[in-house]
């Protein structure tokens, strides 16, 4: 990680790249806002989101997930979640069909991680 003195984590953000991001941080915004009580913030302004495009390089993925995948920075920050995982879904549920979102799903439920989904309109039920 960048930053491995950083803040700590309340979600770690599943997501697939060819989503508007503005609808991404609408989604966002949603979680922030219903759960920010439950996870002792502040506000939602307190809420911390892993995003990867965000944390890693995207150019130097090799280098960034080093030698094993259950130590890469992804693993890392799921595994330290506080609020688990957030799944954000467009209207078509593209996430569900895309093989890395269904890994981080995986390793979510291998690590006993709360999975939630989400779209700009809200929470649509959980997962475990």
């Amino acid at each position: 990680l960048l930053n491995n003195s950083g803040l700590d984590l309340d979600f770690f953000v599943s997501h697939y790249w060819g989503h508007r991001f503005s609808k991404t941080l609408t989604s966002l915004n949603e979680i922030a806002h219903s759960d920010f009580n439950r996870l002792g913030k502040d506000g939602k302004q307190d809420m911390v989101f892993w995003i990867c495009v965000f944390a890693l390089n995207q150019h130097r993925v090799k280098d960034e997930l080093g030698n094993s995948i259950s130590d890469a920075p992804f693993s890392l920050a799921l595994s330290a979640a506080a609020g688990g995982v957030i799944m954000v879904l467009d209207h078509s549920a593209v996430p569900l069909r895309r093989i890395w979102c269904l890994y981080e799903v995986q390793r979510a439920h291998e690590l006993g991680q709360p999975l939630q989904f989400v779209t700009e309109e809200g929470k649509h039920g959980s997962g475990s």
